[in-house]
């Protein structure tokens, strides 16, 4: 239901009428499967999609949405030369060399001196705000642009001043769909305009026993009633804690431990934690991994371990098999790696005790 109600909005989007809705749910509710599902569904198509998945490291990069929009733009990071060439390709009126400068800092193509100063700067919003209109609008005349932000309530504060701004500015005959993703729990500090909201609540006793059924199957586990039963209360109608319950019991009978479905953690983030545990002498690896983020560089995560390279990669293939980390797809370069979903990320990042997260973050800023 909720995906057919994105694809009509989409439709309304693809006819010329601006569309953005807003994805609501609790922890492990499915938004961001939701919203993987509805990038996978629109690739195929003619849309352009932009999708700008963030993290809780988000909120420390200023107009985080204009710099990963004009990056996807360019397909490339930007640089000063881009984006004065994209300035005059959409026509834009010539900026004082003092008002340039501050649009060129705030898209990150230039250095700052006081970052306090740029993300406060009301002007420095309304610049990046009329560029982006300008690129929206350009864009969406050749083919329905898509912009997906999943986790919004990461993101910086100019940068919701700037989706606000966007909003005020675009026309209502825009070929374009904002759909963004947010727990709920917290108040945005800027008030945005939705058109519709997908709120996302627990599974009911039938659901989760089909969801049950069908992960049986992707796992090839066998399932008595009794334990079905167990799992399906456990869980309690979250589906992200059904799928994480399921691989642990098909971990457990692929090492040849016995399945102690009782001695499972109750939460969440505990389940997630033990799987962290399940590394052992290679934990410290996933907490240095987490200290850099949920997408990290193989050369970065190096020098930070300090660990010869045959200790690292066989590190990072018990978190491959373990399924905590998957490789992302890059065009050449230096190999880089993320963790498979932002929850494991935090959980890997727990999980280490403060006074060593706090001594690698010392180590990573010196590197």
């Amino acid at each position: 239901t909720a995906l057919r109600t994105l694809r009509d909005a989409q439709v309304r989007a693809s006819i010329g009428l601006r569309q953005s809705v807003l994805v609501r749910g609790g922890t492990g509710m499915g938004k961001s499967a939701l919203m993987v599902g509805f990038r996978q569904l629109e690739l195929s198509r003619d849309a352009a999609v932009c999708w700008l998945p963030t993290t809780r490291l988000s909120v420390l990069e200023p107009y985080g949405v204009a710099r990963q929009l004009l990056g996807w733009h360019f397909g490339h990071e930007g640089d000063r030369a881009a984006l004065r060439g994209l300035q005059q390709t959409l026509d834009m009126t010539a900026l004082d060399d003092e008002r340039q400068e501050l649009l060129e800092q705030a898209l990150g193509v230039s250095d700052v001196e006081d970052i306090s100063r740029l993300t406060q700067n009301g002007e420095a919003v309304e610049l990046v705000a009329r560029l982006l209109h300008r690129l929206i609008e350009r864009e969406s005349r050749q083919r329905t642009l898509l912009l997906l932000i999943d986790d919004l309530q990461w993101l910086d504060e100019p940068s919701f001043k700037v989706l606000s701004g966007l909003q005020a500015r675009l026309p209502i005959n825009t070929a374009f769909m904002l759909v963004a993703s947010h727990h709920g729990r917290e108040v945005l500090p800027v008030k945005l305009h939705w058109d519709q909201q997908i709120t996302l609540g627990k599974l009911d006793a039938g659901q989760s026993a089909r969801l049950l059924s069908q992960l049986a199957r992707r796992y090839q586990i066998h399932l008595s009633p009794r334990l079905r039963n167990q799992i399906v209360e456990r869980c309690d109608g979250v589906p992200l804690y059904l799928q994480e319950i399921c691989r642990r019991l098909d971990m457990d009978r692929r090492e040849g431990r016995s399945v102690q479905f009782n001695e499972l953690p109750k939460g969440l983030l505990g389940l997630l934690t033990s799987r962290i545990d399940q590394l052992e002498a290679d934990r410290d690896v996933a907490h240095v991994a987490a200290v850099l983020g949920r997408r990290f560089r193989l050369g970065m995560l190096g020098e930070a371990c300090a660990l010869d390279k045959g200790r690292l990669h066989k590190a990072l293939e018990h978190m491959r098999q373990l399924e905590i980390i998957e490789s992302v797809e890059i065009g050449g370069g230096e190999p880089e790696y993320q963790f498979s979903h932002q929850l494991l990320h935090e959980a890997a990042y727990l999980s280490g005790p403060k006074d060593v997260r706090v001594a690698l973050h010392q180590q990573v800023v010196t590197l």
